[in-house]
């Protein structure tokens, strides 16, 4: 197997490892749980369109506040990881 295959077979890995890591991701799951109830409930005149849309507007602004969040706590995690390794 040459350099090229075994990077390419490594990239293929990683993307499957990221993909999965993102699928099974509890805030996906409330979004798309939570967009679905929505969606039922519009569909059965629970909801009016109005209403189904500032719903599903909410949910997807906390979903990705709430990316954006862990997303900001791994970089400083990571960065407070750095600075105690150079000390030493």
């Amino acid at each position: 197997m040459g350099d090229e295959e075994q990077r390419e077979k490594i990239v293929k890995e990683d993307i499957k490892k990221d993909l999965k890591r993102r699928l099974t991701s509890r805030k996906l799951h409330v979004a798309v749980i939570g967009f679905i109830a929505a969606t039922l409930f519009f569909y059965f005149g629970m909801l009016s369109g109005a209403l189904w849309v500032e719903l599903v507007r909410w949910l997807f602004a906390l979903y990705a506040a709430g990316n954006v969040g862990e997303h900001m706590a791994d970089a400083a995690k990571s960065r407070i990881r750095g600075s105690r390794r150079k000390r030493k």
